[in-house]
């Protein structure tokens, strides 16, 4: 009789609140919520392989079963690089967000693009380098901040190609966002090498997406997270998704941005209306490689092997894995068997000789980071990359003069590979050659005239970043201007 009471009683209350207006909730009347990731500037280091913190990346965003992504620029390290280590890199970058599963998209970073024939290869391998995706009611406006002829900025061309799609988008969106890699706004290193380089056709498209409705921004390039509300626009800065960390800034950490577009919805007998509401939100990764390299570091190599040991899937095979549980071995004494797991790694792997040395160079075992180069120069003898590792080590070691010498034959591998120059300036300044420094800071603004080292460069030449053209205005494009 009890369980017999116990159903009545249950009946009751149920028809209770059925007579109250219970049951579920009522569901609102409008589109269904769009979620989006967005995470920037994956880059590997030179020739290596995507950075394992992509793959953690990817493996928290699958679960997060995102609509669509968005990826804010630097897929690829792109300087000095050749056509084919190029082409592998994207392939590779593919290969690793397909554990994503949902769609994305890309715009092109400074490390992606930089002249023809890396214009070329994106193009190829990645896709339109601008374009409009529309998705779930809402518009996505991918920009490139680095066309060529108009670095640091958005060309007439592009702003009146953007104003035409904008005006579209205004009619048929729900809502609206812009995807670019340079930041309108940076925070942090990279200050007056984003679109504030030329602050009037940085606020010409400002106040373009402004008159559309367009208000929230994501950018890339500054290795870490920020949020910028400037004149009506709301700019993430989103640069974790792998590429070495800016931690001397605050935001520095690897995350992705995750993205929810909900309403607008109708009134209804039960609900009133619902303006749209865009929710962003960061979360951070943990990226066991990095963890254990700084536990290495501060003498803690058995820590530093506990966090790959629980961090990473066993069976989970990867070049950075493997190294840097290599130079916890070392680190905590065990050196010959160190070494011999590093050169198995470059064996089977050369190309990650750079990520090799400079794991070791930031431990502060430079010659021993002299024989990873050396280790991958004998499968890679013209990676200019791997010179500029060497000279760095011999600087560290104090031989200047082999240090000199490698970034000569860097520059022999690859004559529109600007870098060495750059580093051979400095090192001309810090040894109080003037006239030396002047003359590696014209090769290198020769073949790189803007951008942030090409500011420091030139204003040691006594001279300035290029000026731009006037800043466009809005409905001024030529009556001819295509669509």
């Amino acid at each position: 009789m009890r369980w017999l009471r116990s159903t009545v009683i249950a009946l009751l209350v149920s028809g209770l609140l059925g007579a109250c207006g219970g049951g579920p909730p009522p569901k609102p009347v409008g589109p269904p919520p769009l979620n989006f990731v967005v995470f920037g500037d994956s880059r590997p280091v030179g020739t290596g392989a995507q950075p394992y913190v992509l793959t953690a990346l990817a493996n928290h965003v699958a679960q997060e079963k995102p609509n669509v992504i968005f990826h804010t620029g630097d897929i690829i390290d792109g300087y000095g690089l050749s056509e084919n280590d190029m082409r592998l890199g994207y392939r590779e970058f593919r290969d690793t967000v397909a554990r994503f599963g949902a769609p994305i998209y890309t715009v092109p970073g400074n490390h992606d693009v930089f002249d023809a024939l890396s214009e070329r290869i994106y193009t190829e391998e990645m896709g339109p380098l601008r374009r409009v995706v529309a998705i779930g009611g809402c518009a996505f406006f991918l920009l490139d901040t680095e066309e060529l002829g108009a670095p640091m900025r958005i060309s007439d061309e592009q702003y009146y190609w953007l104003e035409r799609q904008l005006q579209r988008g205004a009619k048929n969106s729900r809502a609206m966002f812009a995807v670019m890699h340079r930041p309108m706004w940076p925070v942090g290193p990279h200050k007056g090498d984003g679109l504030d380089a030329y602050p009037a056709h940085r606020d010409a498209l400002r106040d373009l997406l402004v008159k559309y409705g367009v208000k929230l921004v994501f950018s890339g390039h500054e290795h870490l997270y920020a949020k910028v509300e400037q004149a009506g626009i709301t700019e993430h800065i989103t640069g974790g998704g792998g590429a070495p960390l800016h931690d001397e800034y605050d935001g520095a950490s690897n995350h992705y941005l995750r993205v929810t577009v909900e309403g607008p919805y109708a009134a209804t007998e039960e609900l009133p209306a619902q303006p749209l509401k865009v929710t962003v939100r960061q979360v951070r990764v943990s990226d066991p490689v990095r963890a254990a390299l700084e536990n290495a570091k501060s003498g803690d190599p058995n820590l530093a092997i506990e966090i790959m040991r629980r961090g990473v899937p066993a069976d989970f095979n990867h070049p950075d894995v493997e190294t840097v549980v290599a130079l916890a071995r070392m680190a905590r004494g065990e050196r010959n068997q160190g070494r011999k797991a590093v050169g198995a790694v470059l064996s089977q792997r050369p190309r990650s000789a750079l990520t090799a040395g400079n794991m070791l160079l930031h431990l502060g075992w430079a010659q021993e980071a002299a024989g990873a180069f050396h280790r991958g120069l004998e499968a890679r003898p013209r990676d200019p990359l791997l010179y500029e590792g060497l000279a760095e080590s011999f600087f560290q070691l104090g031989n200047k003069t082999k240090a000199l010498k490698s970034l000569d034959a860097a520059l022999k591998c690859d004559k529109s590979y600007a870098s060495p120059h750059f580093r051979k300036m400095r090192h001309y300044l810090a040894d109080d050659e003037p006239d030396k420094a002047k003359a590696a800071a014209g090769a290198y603004v020769k073949l790189r005239p803007y951008g942030r080292r090409a500011a420091e460069a030139l204003k040691l030449l006594g001279r300035s970043l290029p000026p731009a053209p006037p800043a466009p205005k809005p409905g001024g494009a030529p009556a001819d201007a295509g669509q």
